[in-house]
């Protein structure tokens, strides 16, 4: 079939049935031919249809459903036949359905290039890459080097055509600006489409250069303009109920004049202007942290204090992302440690404490948790020497403590006890056992802890004989507390603070949001 005779050309008398194994299923492929060309093509897919029931995988039967298909107009079904047949044994056949798939391609676009262009350009696309294919294969393929030729030449027409609308509608300032920015994305990309198909096309370079140009004019207006927002704002649910800057407008302004000086690297005033955006930015989070500072003495809950002082940090942390060496972060930083430090310290020392009387199992548990507290304290003030030092002693006495609560939990009672409780038991023993062996290893711990093992291994198989159900991890209800291992990573996030997202709205190739809108993946 050739596209460049007449792009409204009927396809049916173009297209050639297989006279292969097709036969096999007790198919005359001649008349089905003439039927085909007579414009009978729904009745010719019914016939492949029905003789794929026996053989649902036969790739010349696909191959030739997919000619029916196509010449009765039906391009999607025809497309999931030779996607089948593409990846079929037969190389010749394979090829052959690549360049079926083209014209396929092909025609779906023609029937969208009145509705919606942007379809159309996407279908050409993979037309003009599917005849690519074959052409690798078959560099003599007149065939596919004609249509490929066509299709090229009107996907280049389209796009310089589309892409000058574009352009002409992203210079008219009587509209919202992030429709004039995506006008001039769509007319840049579009232009660049056409330079990479047509490298000699002065007319397509100098049309992408000139919507770079403005887009980079308009990123740069509107991101310094969203910079310097001072409102203040609601509080988002998640955040403490307070009315805080505007952070997500700064932020998005910044966004957009790093898409601008992306476009305009060696421009110096989109470079002065973004400089400025994250000063305004950094200065934003800054004064975000410090009202987070400013109630943290009047919230109760030691939890909820570590909680919104961790968020504190995090703005922080933000802002000299933004500007490194910006002072009032730096200061306010070290301010939020020292604060932090200073509540893991109390914690831990009234955990410290409360273990001292505590029976054993509650014992590990405070002194497990009050050596996190203290570690954590420690990472966040390493100048402070007692913290290090009481983070050892709790250490040395967590060690203590694991080690009896073993050795207890080892030991029998004197009354009987049934299998589930023994297995608790033991299950609580192992994990002692294993906590211990994490902080201070020792071949003595490690043979307690394989002894363990072992015998909770025989108490399971005789529950599994039983037909009992795997019982619940240590730490459950009715069971005892067994403590959790310490982190060692001053790394490793905080038992304080929620897990991280990443920022929402920053997806695509782009930077803003307002570039990344209705992005199409071709």
């Amino acid at each position: 079939m050739n596209l460049g005779a007449d792009m409204k050309l009927k396809a049916g008398t173009f297209l050639f049935l297989l006279v292969a194994i097709a036969c096999h299923a007790g198919l005359d492929i001649a008349p089905l031919q003439q039927r085909l060309n007579q414009g009978q093509a729904l009745e010719v897919r019914a016939e492949f249809e029905r003789a794929l029931t026996n053989a649902p995988t036969n790739p010349h039967l696909l191959y030739n459903r997919a000619i029916a298909s196509y010449a009765a107009g039906l391009y999607e079904e025809a497309l999931l036949d030779l996607d089948l047949v593409e990846s079929a044994r037969p190389r010749a056949l394979a090829n052959k359905a690549r360049f079926q798939k083209g014209n396929a391609e092909f025609r779906l676009g023609l029937n969208t290039s009145t509705n919606d262009i942007e379809a159309t350009i996407s279908r050409w696309k993979q037309s003009v890459s599917s005849y690519d294919s074959v052409l690798k294969v078959q560099p003599d393929h007149a065939d596919a080097k004609k249509n490929h030729d066509t299709v090229r030449k009107l996907l280049i027409d389209l796009e310089k055509k589309t892409a000058q609308q574009n352009l002409e509608r992203g210079q008219q300032r009587n509209q919202p600006t992030e429709k004039r920015i995506q006008q001039l994305r769509s007319a840049m990309e579009q232009f660049h489409d056409v330079t990479e198909m047509a490298p000699s096309d002065q007319e397509a370079k100098d049309g992408e250069q000139k919507a770079k140009d403005l887009l980079a004019q308009v990123l740069d207006e509107e991101g310094t303009r969203k910079t310097m927002a001072n409102q203040m704002v609601m509080p988002a649910p998640n955040e403490p109920m307070i009315m805080r800057p505007d952070v997500k407008q700064v932020q998005e302004g910044v966004n957009m004049l790093e898409d601008a000086h992306a476009l305009k690297p060696e421009d110096k005033q989109i470079e002065q202007h973004l400089d400025q955006g994250r000063e305004r930015l950094a200065n934003a989070l800054t004064m975000q942290a410090q009202m987070y500072m400013a109630i943290e003495p009047r919230i109760p809950r030691v939890d909820d204090k570590l909680g919104i002082l961790r968020m504190a940090m995090e703005q922080v942390e933000k802002a000299l992302e933004q500007k490194p060496n910006h002072q009032q972060a730096q200061q306010t930083l070290e301010q939020i440690k020292q604060r932090l430090a200073q509540l893991h310290e109390q914690q831990g020392d009234q955990l410290a404490q409360q273990s001292e009387n505590a029976p054993l199992e509650q014992q590990a548990q405070n002194l497990s948790t009050a050596l996190d507290h203290f570690q954590q304290a420690s990472a966040l003030q390493p100048q402070q020497q007692q913290l290090p030092q009481k983070a050892q002693q709790t250490q040395e006495k967590l060690e203590q403590a694991l080690e009896q609560l073993g050795d207890k939990l080892m030991k029998s009672p004197k009354d009987g006890e049934s299998l589930d409780e023994q297995a608790m038991r033991l299950q609580g023993a192992e994990q002692a056992l294993n906590e211990l062996q994490s902080l201070k290893p020792s071949q003595k711990t490690a043979k307690k802890a394989q002894q363990v093992g072992e015998e909770l291994a025989e108490v399971r198989r005789q529950l599994g004989e039983k037909g009992q159900p795997e019982l619940p991890q240590p730490g459950g209800p009715g069971q005892p507390p067994i403590p959790t291992q310490p982190q060692n990573d001053p790394q490793a996030m905080p038992m304080d603070s929620p897990p991280k997202l990443d920022t929402p709205g920053v997806k695509g190739p782009y930077q803003s949001p307002a570039m990344n809108r209705n992005l199409r993946d071709y």
